[in-house]
Formats: C-alpha cells, sequence, structure tokens
C-alpha cells in the first residue's frame, strides 16, 4: 500500500467503515485508507454495543449509504421501541404497563448483527483497510502523519485528512488532551445467548392480541424497567439474543452485577420472568463497562483532524443514540471533506459543525441525567418518553433526514428557534424529575399504545417527506409549535391544571380515570 494518501481513518468499526463507504461512493478518485488494530475479521454476531438503530442511524445506514437491501435480507427489522415497567415482582408480564406501538410506524428501524454488517463493509473497502495496525501517535502539519506499528514493524502514513474512529481508545481526545467529564453515574453490563426470547409467549391470549400485526413484540428493542435500571433484550439474527442491564450506580451497584453468575443473580432477584426464560442458557460472552458516558471538548477542527464514533462523544443506550451520533459526524465531516475538494475554506465551517455537534449531545444529556428514578414510575416515565419521541422526531432527525443540518442557511433561520427547544427540554425533564419525588399512584397491566397518539405518528411519518427548503421550513416550524403545546401539557400535568387534546387519548391509561385531568 502507498504511504501517502487523501484520507486515513483510524479504526475499522462501524464509524470507521461507515465514513469510509460514503467517500467511496461519493468521490471514488480519493486515495482512503483505514488502519485497523485487529488482525482477525469481525465474527458473526460480533461482540460490539450497538446493535439496535433509530431513525437517524438506520436512514444513514440505508438510504445514504444504500445499505437497505442488505438490512433487510441480512438483519431484522424493528418493531419499534417498547418498554414494560415494574409490577408486582414481575413474575407476569400482563400485570406491567405497556408502552409501545400496537402496530408499526411508517419510518421504522433495525436491529443489526454488527459482525454481520461490518464483514459486509469490510469486503466491500478490502483493498483499502490495513489490518493489524496498532496507531502510535498522529503529527500533525501539511500533511499529517500517523505513525503505527504493524507485527512490531514501524510505519508512517502521510494523508492530508486524518479521522479518528478508534472508538473507545479515543486516541486524539487523550492525544490533545480534550476529555470532558459527564455527570451521569451509570454502568452496563451485557451479554448474548444462542437463543430467542420469546417474549410474545410470556402472556396470555389477551395480551397477545394487543399487537395488531401478529406476535412481533420480540422484534422490538424491548426494555424491561424498574427504579434505577433497565434491561435490554434485543433479537439478532440466526435465533440470538442481546441482553443487557444498564443502571444507575446510585441505585444499583456495578459490584451487584459484574460477572456472569452476578448478573444471574441480579435478573433473577429483579426481573425472575426473564431469568426463567434464560436459565440454564450459557453465555456466548459477558462485557462490563463503568461509566460510559464521556464527552469531549472538540470533534471538528479548523486542520482538517476530525473525530468520529465512540472515539469523540457518547451518551447513554436508552433511546439507542450511537449509530446517531456516527452518522451525524460522518455527514458532518464528508461535509467538511467536499467543502475542501471544492477549494472552500473550512475552518469556520469546521467550527459551526463542532458547535451543533456539541449542541446535539449537550442538549440531549438532560433526557439521561439524573432520571434514572423514573424507570420506576409507568406514568411518568410513559409522559417523558412521548416527550423525548416528539422532541427526537420534531427535531434532530427530521433535520437529519431531510438533509438540513450541513445547509447553514437552513440552519440560520432556525438557530433562536433550536435553542428554545433545548430549554423546553430541560424544563419538561425537571418538571417529570421533581413530580418523581412524589409520584401518583402507579397504573397495573395498560397499554399504553402510542398508535393512539396521531400527531406523534405524523411526526414519525412526516421525516421522509420530500421537501424543498421553504416546505421544510414549515414542517419545521410547524414541529416547533406542537412540541411547544405539548411542553405546556407536561407541565400542567405535572401541576394538576388542565392540557390540550395531545395527550388526551393517554391520560386515563397512565393515570387512572379518578386522576384524569379535564381537557380544555
Amino acid at each position: 500500500m502507498n504511504n501517502q494518501v487523501d484520507i486515513a481513518i483510524l479504526g475499522g468499526g462501524l464509524a470507521g467503515l461507515t465514513l469510509a463507504r460514503r467517500l467511496r461512493t461519493n468521490r471514488p478518485e480519493l486515495t482512503i485508507r483505514v488502519l485497523e488494530k485487529q488482525k482477525d475479521l469481525p465474527q458473526t454476531a460480533a461482540f460490539k454495543v450497538g446493535e439496535s438503530t433509530v431513525e437517524i442511524g438506520a436512514h444513514y445506514l440505508a438510504e445514504t449509504l444504500g445499505l437497505r437491501q442488505h438490512l433487510q435480507d441480512h438483519h431484522l427489522v424493528k418493531y419499534g421501541f417498547r418498554i414494560f415497567f415494574s409490577q408486582s415482582g414481575n413474575r407476569d408480564i400482563t400485570r406491567r404497563t405497556e408502552l409501545g406501538v400496537a402496530k408499526i410506524f411508517p419510518t421504522g428501524a433495525f436491529q443489526i448483527d454488527r459482525g454481520r454488517l461490518e464483514n459486509f463493509l469490510l469486503n466491500d473497502l478490502c483493498d483499502v483497510v490495513q489490518r493489524g495496525a496498532k496507531i502510535a501517535h498522529v503529527e500533525e502539519g501539511e500533511p499529517h502523519r500517523v505513525n503505527y506499528t504493524i507485527d512490531g514493524e514501524k510505519h508512517v502514513l502521510s494523508a492530508r485528512w486524518v479521522i479518528d474512529a478508534t472508538g473507545r481508545s479515543r486516541l486524539m481526545v487523550r492525544q490533545k488532551g480534550l476529555q470532558k467529564i459527564t455527570d451521569h453515574p451509570t454502568h452496563a453490563v451485557w451479554f448474548r445467548i444462542p437463543k430467542r426470547i420469546a417474549i410474545d409467549q410470556w402472556g396470555d391470549d389477551a395480551w397477545r392480541e394487543r399487537i395488531l400485526d401478529g406476535e412481533r413484540r420480540w422484534l422490538s428493542t424491548n426494555h424491561l424497567a424498574g427504579t434505577g435500571y433497565w434491561v435490554w433484550i434485543i433479537p439478532l439474527p440466526d435465533n440470538l439474543t442481546s441482553i443487557g442491564i444498564v443502571a444507575d450506580a446510585r441505585f444499583h451497584a456495578l459490584n451487584q452485577m459484574d460477572r456472569p453468575h452476578k448478573a444471574m443473580g441480579w435478573i433473577e432477584k429483579h426481573e425472575p420472568q426473564l431469568f426463567q426464560a434464560i436459565a440454564p442458557t450459557e453465555f456466548l460472552d459477558f462485557k462490563v463497562l463503568n461509566h460510559y458516558a464521556h464527552h469531549a471538548n472538540q470533534v471538528f477542527f479548523p486542520n482538517r483532524l476530525a473525530i468520529t464514533g465512540e472515539a469523540g462523544l457518547f451518551l447513554d443506550p436508552f433511546y439507542s443514540p450511537g449509530s446517531d451520533f456516527i452518522a451525524l459526524a460522518n455527514e458532518f465531516i464528508f461535509d467538511l471533506i467536499q467543502q475542501d475538494l471544492a477549494g472552500q475554506s473550512v475552518p469556520s465551517r469546521a467550527n459551526i459543525y463542532n458547535q451543533l455537534f456539541i449542541s446535539y449531545y449537550d442538549q440531549t444529556l438532560p433526557i439521561y441525567q439524573n432520571q434514572y428514578r423514573l424507570f420506576g414510575h409507568s406514568s411518568l416515565m410513559s409522559l417523558k418518553v412521548i416527550w423525548d419521541y416528539a422532541l427526537y422526531w420534531s427535531t434532530f432527525a427530521f433535520l437529519f433526514i431531510q438533509e438540513r443540518f450541513t445547509d447553514l442557511v437552513f440552519m440560520g433561520k432556525i438557530q433562536k428557534a433550536f435553542l428554545e427547544v433545548g430549554s423546553c427540554n430541560q424544563r419538561v425533564q425537571h418538571a417529570l424529575n421533581q413530580w418523581s419525588l412524589n409520584p401518583p399512584a402507579q397504573a397495573e397491566g395498560v397499554f399504553i399504545n402510542k398508535n393512539s397518539l396521531p400527531w406523534l405518528a405524523k411526526l414519525n411519518a412526516d421525516l421522509t417527506l420530500p421537501l424543498d427548503f421553504s416546505q421544510a421550513q414549515q414542517v419545521f416550524s410547524h414541529n416547533l409549535n406542537q412540541l411547544q403545546q405539548l411542553h405546556d401539557d407536561i407541565i400542567a400535568v405535572s401541576q394538576g391544571r388542565p392540557t390540550s387534546p395531545l395527550l388526551e387519548p393517554v391520560l386515563p391509561a397512565l393515570f387512572g380515570h379518578s386522576l384524569t385531568l379535564p381537557t380544555t
């Protein structure tokens, strides 16, 4: 391989490989090198985080990268987000309040086998990937120089652009001293088992018939939730299942679950119905990650350096945002390279993208920070999930799928309103947090069907509308007005005041008829 390229990508995981595919497909004249430290190819069902996707990441993989056929043929179509709240010892799922959909929304996502996907990308990019390359450091300059070794032999690669996709090794963050503490004391343990968890069979016929498309709950990203924790159940191809415990250390210490036998003991105590479905199956693997959230002061630089994926920022896995962060960072990097190739100035645009990307992290941080107590309250957490999805589909997902994040004229016009959305989010999260200190009575066994909120379904459907500049402005403005009304309604509910019709269909299920508030 040549020792001088246009683009050097450090790391051959999902972030690095998807960026390489984007560049290779759209700018085939560029010379690209992906340096990956692992010698061996990832196995099918590779032990990596990020099997579940949501709309931004799914759109990036399926449409931006042209992988829809591969995803449909070799992975699983996700049946939405679903959460079951603790009730009566968690031995009977029909007694647990369920939040989800009875019919899948039109703009969907996938459950992906990371090893299978990365192998597909590696096969497509085999001529530009160099395996067994251990990065030592990067010398910044014109060009940059990447120092690495293969089997102890030193090498130097010169590149106009260097992209750090080294994952939790965080090469450039450490080298440039960009670490930033995130106050979110949470941890996760997870493992895979060689069987399908047939969650549809856990309940009786009446419970199964809530789902209009047949027994498809198992295809959801299923969450079993209680105070201070949630457990994921994610189906994978070939009848494998990924299971993870995510907890706030202030409620559930890591040392209660940081070994396979401890994790099973914890599940037996807190989620006995799941325990019965797993035991005595052997784990295929087991992973522990303490204090997984991390931040950085900067990820895009004026001198043709950038960071993507977990090498930069990571928040919380609850809403499966990992592939979203990859998608957004990669598209900013792709546009910066495009601008550079066109002879345009990079520094000012890199600064704007850095502000936007870090703002995305900072505006979504309140969704998770100090909110794990809410997982024990079905009514409050359901309101929160409805708000969180409305926020996501109204703003971040809409702007990404409509390709507006890199349209600086569009972003300039909505900047003030976009910042106000962040303030609304903080107020809603704070109101729900305060309410959880003296929560209402828990509902039991009810189904909070997100299909009953037509405006929420429309937000999802509108994501992929073919809109021009003016139309996108109009839809975005409508979304923000509706989001403001939802903000007002949630604040009103928390204070015992009347609400608009937005929440009316779910209030009886959330609070029971005795607590249902009058509507205006």
